[in-house]
């Protein structure tokens, strides 16, 4: 190693310090995100700009902080009115890569997406994935909120029904730009899997989900007793 160092010309005692404040800077990360994701939970309703004034880290701007939060699907939650499970935004952008594809077999394509449902006065959000060619729900979660968290559960429900972590870029994943599925989390998952992530502009680039969604609420679930989550 004392070679090395002076190959690279740095000094012993530097490499330490660099190591501890990058160890520093990853536990603040680690810490923002537990804080973040009990604050929002706390809080559905509330600006990000707002929270980033009441968590005050010491170590990101403001501006940073709130590129975190809508990435990472953090966006304020409204139950006052039909709730939009789409928050787009410029700051992630994926092409749609099913135009004109000839889909052969399963694990080539599948497509997501996230819908909601009303229990009483509170809104609750399901997400689905679907195996395009099979139309086979692969994967599913419900969940309180709209946080990238629950689309990664019914990912990773997917990677276990399929009994496969790799796909060699052989996989398209297909999804709207919501902001769950434009976040760090989900799309490193998808990276790490080696899946394509395609996205679609307007609703009916994703209109094999949304025809599937409307039959789950429209022909079963509005057509059952459910009363709690």
């Amino acid at each position: 190693m004392k070679s090395l160092y002076e190959v690279l010309n740095i000094k012993k005692q530097h490499q330490w310090e660099w190591e501890k404040r990058q160890k520093h800077l990853t536990d603040n990360w680690l810490l923002l995100e537990a804080i973040l994701k009990e604050e929002r939970a706390k809080h559905p309703g509330m600006s990000l700009k707002k929270l980033y004034f009441k968590i005050q880290p010491n170590f990101i701007g403001r501006d940073k902080f709130i590129a975190y939060g809508m990435q990472n699907g953090y966006e304020p939650i409204s139950y006052k009115k039909k709730p939009t499970t789409t928050f787009g935004s410029s700051v992630v952008q994926y092409s749609n890569l099913l135009f004109e594809l000839k889909i052969t077999g399963i694990n080539q394509v599948w497509v997501s997406d996230t819908t909601y449902f009303k229990i009483g006065d509170k809104w609750y959000y399901i997400t689905f994935i679907m195996d395009l060619y099979s139309r086979f729900i692969v994967g599913f979660h419900a969940a309180e909120n709209l946080f990238a968290q629950a689309n990664l559960k019914a990912f990773n429900m997917a990677l276990q029904i399929r009994q496969q972590t790799q796909f060699n870029h052989q996989l398209i994943h297909h999804s709207d730009r919501g902001s769950q599925y434009r976040s760090l989390l989900y799309t490193d998952a998808l990276k790490a899997a080696q899946i394509n992530i395609s996205m679609g502009k307007i609703v009916y680039e994703n209109i094999h989900m949304e025809r599937f969604n409307q039959t789950i609420k429209g022909e079963y679930l509005k057509h059952r007793n459910i009363n709690s989550y």
